[in-house]
């Protein structure tokens, strides 16, 4: 008996840490601008399904009263726009590419659908739908959450998969290509001088192509990491990330694979791949930098030109 109790206890401590370490998985991090359109799809999609099938007591509501239940569907809409301004306005520290992972993306659903549920409830009580007590609350919260985050958690689930395997699967052709590349020991280009300068007086740094790791934008400035005397240095300049993409657009090597990445192409050691995109793993230092999938074709062209 105490034996099947501690196989029992094994096979739930083991699903347990499974589970635990997929939700701790990366997931893709949507900009606000991607977010702006999936919002208005969503409200859409609830307007035209509230319409159609006029659930929880909407078939009260005759043709020519429509607009109140459009105006669910509205109150939808803005409250995501709200809280999605809210939350990456305010709190950058959360709402960040490096941090998202699979449960950070269903947290902050079920914490959407709680304030949507809210605001609803709020509507309600405006067009004297539901009285206005606890139980009501609770009601339209309900509503809200039995009906969608089920659907929410298994795209979730089943994008987060797709992205892995998808996105794994061509960072091996990248990351054979990166080493090919390096077995012809080819040349990208011969070593030059590179002179930086930040939009501050007499912010300047004059370096080695060979010697830059990576250069990642910070809000208004752009920070340089390079190799010297096998030490890596860094330096920060104010100035954006496209000022230093120019500086170095005659250096096909220094590839821009990210909105906040420029990466030195002879300092990678691997690529692979999660559900975010690909990895670009550094043979100087511990810091990965991130491919965004729009720049996969660009640098998979890249490395087959220079093989």
């Amino acid at each position: 008996m105490a034996g099947k109790a501690f196989g029992s206890y094994k096979i739930f401590y083991f699903m347990k840490h499974k589970f635990s370490k997929y939700l701790n998985q990366p997931y893709p991090f949507s900009v606000l601008e991607n977010n702006t359109k999936r919002n208005i799809f969503f409200s859409l999609f609830v307007t035209a399904f509230l319409l159609i099938f006029k659930p929880f007591g909407l078939s009260v509501y005759g043709y020519e009263r429509s607009y109140i239940i459009i105006g669910y569907g509205l109150i939808i809409w803005l409250t995501l726009l709200f809280t999605d301004f809210i939350a990456y306005r305010f709190f950058k520290s959360i709402f960040s590419e490096k941090k998202w992972t699979v449960a950070s993306q269903i947290i902050w659903a079920i914490t959407q659908l709680c304030i949507i549920g809210i605001t609803c409830f709020s509507y309600a009580i405006a067009i004297d739908a539901f009285p206005q007590n606890i139980s009501s609350f609770l009601k339209i919260e309900s509503y809200v959450l039995l009906c969608s985050i089920i659907p929410i958690i298994i795209i979730v689930l089943v994008k987060q998969n797709y992205l892995l395997r998808q996105n794994s699967q061509e960072a091996l052709i990248l990351d054979n290509e990166l080493h090919q590349s390096k077995n012809a020991n080819s040349e990208y280009q011969e070593s030059n001088k590179i002179v930086f300068t930040g939009d501050n007086q007499n912010e300047q740094l004059a370096l080695n192509s060979d010697d830059i790791v990576y250069i990642t934008s910070q809000d208004n400035y752009f920070e340089i990491v390079w190799q010297e005397n096998d030490k890596v240095k860094k330096q920060l300049f104010r100035g954006t990330l496209s000022k230093a993409e120019e500086t170095v657009q005659s250096f096909p090597f220094l590839f821009r694979s990210h909105r906040a990445y420029i990466v030195n192409l002879k300092k990678v050691a691997s690529i692979d791949g999660n559900a975010q995109g690909y990895r670009l793993k550094l043979n100087v230092t511990s810091e990965v930098v991130p491919v965004s999938r729009s720049k996969g074709p660009s640098l998979y062209q890249l490395l087959q030109t220079i093989t």
